[in-house]
């Protein structure tokens, strides 16, 4: 015994030559011992062949042979048999020799299961496929009521799948199947093995596109599926598989019924819904491929928030539905998609590159700026865009990387500004990300000359949109930021380097303009209004035009007392054209209209008829002076319209001198007129006589009475 330890011993260290002469001593010490029988020392002759074979094959096969058969002889044994036929075949002995030591291994009364796998399995590995299946077909029915008969049937279908006997496979699944539905014969772990081998040879088909046949597969496997694994998420991933190939043969109604399965066994899996997504957009379901991409996003979502992570992979499955729809020129999915992919991507350079594509795939569609969704659309992804630049800092990206990005969706939003005319809160909108975008860049000088700009159009749009608004409440909170853009022009103003350019000089004017505006239309005292009209008239930009848009402006506003206001901003316009070396008789002429008029209302005070009074002689000195007659005539008429109406109103309400002093106003311009004095002059003349005659006959009795 202990000779035959120490030859154990040594065969685990691998000393072949010291294990092999422990072992003939232990056989041949085992002869003179009645108590060492012969099982004990066929044990021990087996190792002693193994030992041969291990040492040196090509020198010791015919010793392990000679002892292996020694041992059989000894004592029979299954164990024995089976390594008499590994020397045989390793020695690539007669096939007549394999064939009978195989046989006599399987025939043997205390075979087991497990040693008769290992020799077929043996011969398999030797190449030796007929005889294996012969030694299938024996085992099968030698074990046919043993619990391990499974094992030989997997071993079987193990073989069959690898010479590719897929006729001989199927039908051994389908027995396998049919008694399983009988009695449940398998267990567990045996169907899991079995589902393995069909879904391994259902993916090797697909790989060599051939869907059909994987179809076959992933069905047997199905079939295997008691009633209650029904509901499994593996067979949930069996459905998805089944799905993937009826899509890919174009049976989308099977596919439909595969996914509701998958969907109903297993809710949670986007890939499911992928799916569901490139099953619709290959019928060209638009609506229903959207649909799909919003579960699969929410699905996404909702693992996002176990996993506290987004997920690469489930990232490329965005991507990968981004792909498809793009692909098949489906712009709503692909839209859908990015959108999706924008809102769960972690990396700030995948992120815009996103936007990118998006906010291209939306240009590229957008045929009309009256496109209000589509313009909204674009601007959420330029806000987006920002929101990702100021948050990410330039020290995550790459410097030139983030002034390109910063510069490209500034110009995007600039252009598409320019050509949203006709939507104000949209342009409105663009012009203030532009604005913050340009604030981001590395360029400090043309940064500051694009915030300007931007700050400038922004005022502008913020004052159209608070004209258009009819609630009162939006309407101050839109000022309030008018004014505040206004402010920060101001300030860049401060920083600008050429302070006494032109360009200089106009955004002072353009930004006064905008800040007399947007007091003048809420609820700011009157006296910063009159501090704006002053401060205008330092301006070295502003010119009569601006205080006639001033007197526009103060006009309009519902802010009281503000015609006062107006006609202060008239009298500096009229002093600026007055004034000119060559004075421009049509514009200014426009203005004394304005001022007029606003004199002469129903409800202005006596001292605004005054200054209408002076309006008028200022008026007359012009054009008695003006030599070239370039005042225009249809100006004078209005002038004489508007006096004679006053002195006939005067008249009527018994001011016989007020009535003679207008109406003879209007006399002396009915004088200045030209082609048109011959329609009045017949009318007015005898109406004046009236009213002198009036004023002499008043005048005679105030003498009497005195």
């Amino acid at each position: 015994m202990l000779s035959y330890n120490f030859g154990v011993d040594m065969f685990h260290r691998k000393k072949f030559d010291a294990c092999v002469s422990w072992l003939r001593e232990s056989y041949e010490l085992g002869k003179c011992r009645r108590d060492v029988g012969p099982r004990k020392q066929s044990r021990t002759l087996r190792l002693l062949a193994s030992s041969y074979m291990e040492w040196n094959v090509k020198e010791h096969w015919q010793k392990a042979l000679n002892a292996v058969g020694l041992a059989n002889s000894e004592f029979s044994h299954p164990t024995g048999l089976r390594l008499k036929l590994s020397i045989l075949l390793a020695t690539h002995a007669k096939d007549s020799r394999i064939s009978a030591a195989f046989e006599e291994t399987l025939n043997h009364p205390e075979l087991d299961v497990t040693t008769g796998l290992s020799t077929v399995e043996l011969a398999v590995r030797h190449k030796q496929v007929d005889l294996a299946y012969s030694g299938f077909k024996q085992l099968s029915v030698q074990f046919q009521n043993s619990p391990d008969f499974e094992q030989i049937q997997i071993s079987h279908l193990e073989l069959l799948l690898m010479e590719q006997n897929t006729q001989a496979a199927q039908d051994l699944l389908s027995d396998v199947i049919r008694d399983q539905r009988l009695s449940e014969s398998l267990t567990v772990s045996a169907r899991k093995k079995i589902h393995k081998l069909l879904w391994q040879q259902a993916s090797a088909v697909c790989e060599a596109e051939q869907p059909a046949k994987a179809l076959e597969w992933y069905d047997l496997s199905l079939r295997l599926f008691t009633k209650e694994e029904l509901d499994s998420s593996n067979a949930a991933k069996l459905q998805r598989n089944r799905a993937t190939c009826f899509i890919s043969i174009a049976d989308f109604k099977s596919a439909h019924d595969a996914i509701l399965e998958a969907e109903r066994s297993d809710s949670t899996n986007p890939i499911t819904y992928y799916l569901k997504f490139k099953m619709n957009l290959l019928q060209g379901n638009s609506d229903s491929a959207v649909e799909a991409i919003e579960e699969m996003c929410n699905t996404l979502a909702a693992h996002q928030e176990i996993s506290s992570a987004g997920s690469d992979d489930s990232n490329a499955l965005i991507s990968l539905a981004a792909q498809l729809a793009f692909e098949k020129s489906n712009h709503v999915a692909a839209e859908k998609a990015l959108e999706c992919l924008t809102e769960r991507l972690r990396n700030d350079s995948q992120k815009l590159t996103t936007l990118r594509c998006l906010t291209r795939l939306k240009l590229s569609l957008l045929t009309d700026q009256s496109n209000t969704s589509a313009v909204m659309s674009i601007s959420y992804y330029i806000t987006t865009a920002l929101e990702t630049l100021s948050t990410t800092g330039k020290e995550k990206l790459n410097e030139d990387v983030y002034e390109n990005e910063t510069k490209w969706f500034m110009k995007i939003a600039w252009n598409l500004a320019l050509q949203c005319q006709n939507s104000t809160k949209e342009m409105y909108d663009l012009i203030r990300a532009c604005q913050k975008l340009a604030k981001l860049s590395r360029d400090h000088e043309t940064s500051v000359t694009r915030q300007k700009t931007c700050l400038l159009l922004a005022a502008a749009a913020g004052l159209e949109m608070a004209r258009q608004e009819t609630n009162e409440k939006n309407k101050i909170t839109t000022i309030v930021e008018v004014l505040h853009h206004i402010e920060q022009c101001q300030q860049l103003q401060m920083q600008a380097t050429s302070t006494a350019s032109v360009s200089h000089s106009n955004t002072d004017t353009l930004l006064l303009l905008y800040e007399f505006e947007a007091k003048a239309q809420s609820d700011y005292p009157i006296k910063e209004l009159y501090e704006l009209l002053e401060k205008a008239n330092t301006l070295p930009g502003a010119d009569a035009k601006t205080f006639e848009t001033l007197a526009g402006l103060a006009v309009q506003s519902p802010v009281p007392h503000t015609a006062e206001l107006a006609l202060a901003a008239l009298d500096v316009s009229i002093s600026r054209y007055t004034n000119s070396n060559d004075i421009d008789l049509v514009k200014c002429s426009k203005v004394f209209r304005g001022a007029i008029q606003l004199c002469l209302q129903k409800d202005m005070k006596d001292a605004n008829y005054i200054k209408a009074w002076n309006y008028y002689q200022q008026v007359l000195e012009i054009v008695e002076t003006d030599r070239n007659e370039t005042y225009p005539e249809i100006e004078v008429l209005w002038l004489l319209t508007k006096a004679w109406n006053h002195g006939i109103r005067q008249y009527s309400g018994g001011q016989c001198r007020d009535a003679e002093q207008w109406c003879g106003l209007g006399m002396r311009l009915l004088s200045k007129l030209t082609s048109m004095k011959s329609n009045y002059e017949t009318q007015m003349a005898g109406v004046y006589s009236e009213i002198l005659s009036k004023v002499e006959e008043h005048s005679e009795k105030t003498n009497a009475k005195q």
